[in-house]
């Protein structure tokens, strides 16, 4: 594509792009009064779990890779809600750098786990738009870079895509993969995925959940396929919570697979393995 269509894209984006609204937590923030000070807990004390969902490959019966999910480490009703879901909006990006600081540190202990199994476990890791330059001066080894991709969520507030886009090429040129995450939720996302050029497409859980029993739902995620399937990125579905939508999905030919059907987020999912393979096997 020559330099002047490709910026006539950015400028037709640009517009629609700054609408988005402020992606997984919309309406979240502010609506629980415990009466707990949550932002000082979360942001000053930096109390912060993480946590471990298997993405499974249903070609191999086997995982694929774990996302890495930040919950806030209190002993309160929300310990299992995602802590961009308690604190203010305003404070979502400083929360952001909390966690992926917490989020790597974390990780390190599975490097143990390999070596001991002589295995190669791959992450999934999530990061706001106006943080992507930030994954750049962490100190993160070469070894765990190749192992790890980052996540993007389109419907966050969008700050500046030439910035972005600048900052997607430079973490795969050090060798991060890039994924998209909740496509499906916008029509814009799959105008901007040809400017990205992810190595996945996460088909989001208003399009999976159900889609057993809807055709608006199986029709989507249809063009989000054929998309992908374009643009040479895998995909993944998100939010697989019964054996009727695993079924369709797989029938489209998805065969990377993340939800509650096979397992809920939790600490050290190594221990857990042999437990999740024998869901693997039950669902296939």
């Amino acid at each position: 594509m020559s330099n002047a269509k490709n910026n006539n894209r950015l400028k037709r984006l640009r517009s629609p792009l700054s609408f988005l609204r402020d992606g997984h937590h919309k309406n979240a923030s502010g609506i629980y009064n415990l009466g707990y000070d949550y932002n000082q807990e979360i942001l000053i004390n930096k109390n912060i779990n993480i946590v471990f969902q298997p993405i499974v490959d249903l070609s191999s019966h086997n995982f694929h890779a774990f996302e890495a999910l930040s919950r806030p480490a209190i002993d309160a009703p929300l310990a299992n809600k995602s802590p961009f879901a308690i604190i203010s909006e305003k404070n979502h990006q400083k929360l952001d750098l909390i966690c992926l600081d917490h989020i790597f540190k974390s990780i390190e202990q599975f490097s143990h786990f390999d070596e001991l199994n002589h295995q190669r476990t791959f992450f999934f890791v999530n990061c706001l738009l106006s943080n992507s330059n930030y994954l750049k001066k962490m100190q993160i080894s070469q070894s765990l870079k190749e192992k790890t991709t980052i996540e993007f969520d389109l419907n966050h507030t969008f700050f500046d895509i030439n910035q972005f886009l600048k900052n997607i090429q430079d973490l795969k040129k050090d060798h991060f993969k890039i994924a998209m995450d909740d496509i499906g939720e916008t029509k814009i996302d799959l105008q901007i995925l040809n400017l990205i050029k992810p190595d996945f497409v996460k088909m989001d859980i208003s399009v999976v959940l159900g889609i057993s029993q809807s055709n608006d739902k199986l029709k989507q995620a249809k063009s989000i396929i054929e998309r992908a399937n374009q643009l040479g990125a895998k995909i993944i579905a998100e939010g697989v919570e019964n054996k009727e939508d695993l079924d369709v999905i797989t029938s489209l030919g998805v065969k990377l697979i993340q939800g509650f059907l096979f397992s809920k987020p939790m600490q050290f999912v190594p221990e857990r393995r042999k437990e999740i393979d024998n869901i693997i096997k039950k669902a296939a």
